[in-house]
């Protein structure tokens, strides 16, 4: 079996970035795949040798934008028509080109298109216009052509049900699973750390959070922030009030992007993670915290509630009193840190990212 996959790899991955690593890895080791077209554009072909020397994979690099490069349409073409499946593994300009040629040259390639989420439908306020522009056109394709849809949760299945009115026979929901093995409960809770975890990005809530932690501070005085991830769009404001906060406030820090084992780190020393993000397609920071022991306040909306369960503290992303009441709560109880490390590490056992894999490989072969 031969398959086309469209997606994006970076050295600085997202939840994204992850999935499609470990799917491709997944995908290489099965017996019944013979040989994967990988398409992708030039600034996220950052690709480990390890993959390619394994043999199984052609790489196709093309620019990052198909409307400079014109002369790239032929090759293009042939390479993602070529198979029997076509895999769009996350929405990117190239992917978009798919549906644009499928109605004329893909007739015999099926489409499995996976759905991380469509926050850019509902929000174009909160990405850059072409985004939101593609997006739309990209909304407008969903319901034609592809053969199958792969979502994380319920909530994005239904969302595309009530969105773009495709049939449910067509959506199949395969839960994301931590990237870290879950380990043992934590009795360490000592310190008064707050962390966030996740793009810097309108979405994020990261501004409410900004506005509770004002808040704590006023509580407990010796509380510390902490935030970890790359800088996203339509950040200019929100990356002057964090920059004005480290240099007034020495409790809190913004480290950027941090690779894993940093991150496992401050999982296991923080007190509490908050993830107040008004949207999420999974939510794959909550659950890696759960998966460390470390307690967790997420938002009530969305696809968060899913992951949490009721292992950790659900908020309204919008109330800023709500979200600082809850993070003093925690911070003030030892006993609770305990109890909640505990739920958070069984809830995470529940979502085994090996059985996922094999269940999006398995869907992937039977289409």
């Amino acid at each position: 079996m031969r398959l086309t996959f469209i997606g994006s790899f970076i050295q600085a991955k997202t939840g994204i970035e992850r999935v499609n690593l470990e799917l491709i890895k997944r995908l290489m080791k099965d017996s019944e795949i013979e040989k994967i077209d990988l398409v992708t554009s030039r600034s996220r072909a950052q690709i480990s040798d390890e993959l390619l020397e394994f043999g199984k994979i052609n790489l196709h690099i093309f620019p990052d934008s198909f409307v400079k490069a014109p002369f790239s349409l032929r090759r293009f073409s042939l390479v993602v028509f070529r198979n029997p499946i076509c895999l769009i593994a996350n929405i990117r300009p190239w992917a978009i080109l798919t549906y644009l040629l499928y109605q004329f040259l893909g007739k015999k390639t099926k489409i499995i298109q996976i759905v991380p989420d469509i926050i850019a439908w509902h929000y174009p306020e909160l990405f850059p216009k072409i985004t939101s522009f593609v997006f739309k056109i990209y909304g407008n394709f969903f319901a034609k052509f592809p053969t199958l849809y792969i979502v994380h949760s319920e909530f994005t299945k239904n969302d595309i049900l009530k969105s773009w009115k495709v049939p449910s026979e067509k959506i199949k929901v395969i839960n994301l699973g931590s990237f870290i093995e879950p380990m043992s409960p934590r009795e360490d809770f000592s310190g008064r750390k707050i962390l966030y975890v996740g793009t810097i990005e309108p979405r994020k809530g990261i501004d409410k959070l900004l506005d509770a932690f004002e808040i704590v501070m006023k509580e407990i005085p010796d509380a510390e922030l902490i935030l970890c991830g790359k800088i996203g769009w339509k950040v200019e404001k929100l990356a002057e009030r964090i920059s004005k906060m480290v240099e007034q406030f020495p409790n809190v820090k913004y480290l950027g992007y941090v690779d894993d084992e940093k991150l496992i780190k401050l999982y296991r020393e923080v007190d509490v993670c908050v993830y107040p993000s008004i949207y999420e397609g999974f939510g794959l920071p909550p659950l890696e915290a759960m998966a460390c022991g470390c307690p967790v306040i997420v938002s009530n909306s969305s696809s968060l509630p899913e992951v949490v369960g009721d292992a950790g503290i659900l908020v309204n992303p919008y109330n800023v009193d709500e979200i600082a009441k809850a993070i003093i709560r925690v911070l003030r109880d030892d006993e609770l840190k305990k109890k909640m490390s505990l739920l958070g590490i069984e809830r995470a056992k529940k979502f085994k990212l090996d059985k996922q894999l094999d269940e999006m490989v398995k869907i992937i072969k039977s289409t």
